[in-house]
């Protein structure tokens, strides 16, 4: 059996793995012999199980997709699976190994018959919050939070407090680069307030989900978390304005972001290059500044 690859699969819990030959039968949720496991083979997760399968079809439709119900759903787009309190992406790759154009998102729920839509994600921190006191960190968070929620406070899904800064999820993107651009202005004039401040914001966009208790769960959350410390030593592919990098006060966005930014406002950021992301397999990530 060869190595070829299948798919990506991208987990909610922030990693991701190729799907192989070698992989086959791949199975998540409970094991045939009814034991929960947790390995490349058998993903334990609640009340789920997705079953993928090599077609050896010619058209590149290498994979289909057992879902609850026994439907088989051929696999030629980027396709998200929520079940229960799990949510899968699956990237299928053709005959070659190579994966699909990402043309469209088709999405299927099986026991979950909320499915969110498009979610912008902000992540928000503080630079040097070890080198600051209690009362400087509680100043400038209460800054953050105000600058984050704008008039915007029935569009979020999440506000949460990171102890160095926040993590903020709204309903759509466009209130995410809105809170974007109050933090910029924000701390661009902080110099004249009681406290200045030094940000890193990093803003992605995509399927979020309810986690625990009143959190959020999603590969746009965890993506975020990965591209926010980004510096120019980490960018593997530099692009041709590398050295616009700035290593603080700035927002770092993904592709899926930018593809929104560059509709709804005027595309005001610069390609920086391209990077692996721990979690993530091997694949290479676009990552892009805003221009503020």
């Amino acid at each position: 059996m060869s190595n070829r690859r299948l798919a990506l699969l991208e987990f909610d819990m922030g990693w991701s793995m190729w799907l192989t030959e070698v992989h086959l039968p791949f199975h998540i949720g409970r094991h045939p012999d009814n034991d929960l496991r947790s390995s490349s083979n058998c993903v334990s997760r609640r009340h789920c199980k997705i079953d993928l399968i090599d077609t050896g079809s010619s058209n590149g439709t290498v994979l289909h997709n057992k879902v609850i119900k026994n439907q088989e759903l051929p696999l030629q787009e980027k396709t998200c699976v929520l079940l229960s309190d799990m949510m899968l992406w699956i990237s299928p790759c053709d005959k070659e190994g190579l994966l699909f154009e990402d043309k469209s998102l088709k999405t299927f729920h099986g026991m979950n018959n909320e499915l969110s839509m498009s979610h912008g994600v902000c992540l928000v921190d503080i630079c040097d919050s070890m080198e600051r006191d209690i009362e400087e960190i509680n100043h400038i968070s209460q800054m953050l939070r105000t600058n984050i929620i704008g008039h915007d406070q029935e569009k979020l899904l999440l506000l949460k407090h990171m102890g160095d800064g926040y993590l903020a999820v709204f309903d759509s993107c466009v209130p995410t680069v809105s809170a974007v651009k109050r933090l910029l202005d924000w701390q661009a004039s902080s110099n004249e307030n009681l406290f200045p401040a030094n940000i890193r914001i990093a803003i992605d966009s995509g399927i979020t989900h309810p986690s625990h208790g009143h959190d959020r769960a999603g590969i746009p959350i965890c993506r975020a978390a990965r591209i926010e410390k980004t510096q120019v030593r980490d960018i593997e592919v530099p692009g041709k304005y590398i050295k616009k990098l700035k290593n603080r006060n700035r927002c770092l966005l993904t592709k899926s972001m930018s593809e929104v930014i560059k509709e709804t406002d005027s595309g005001k950021y610069t390609y920086m290059g391209k990077r692996k992301l721990k979690g993530f397999a091997d694949e290479m990530h676009s990552i892009f500044q805003y221009n503020s």
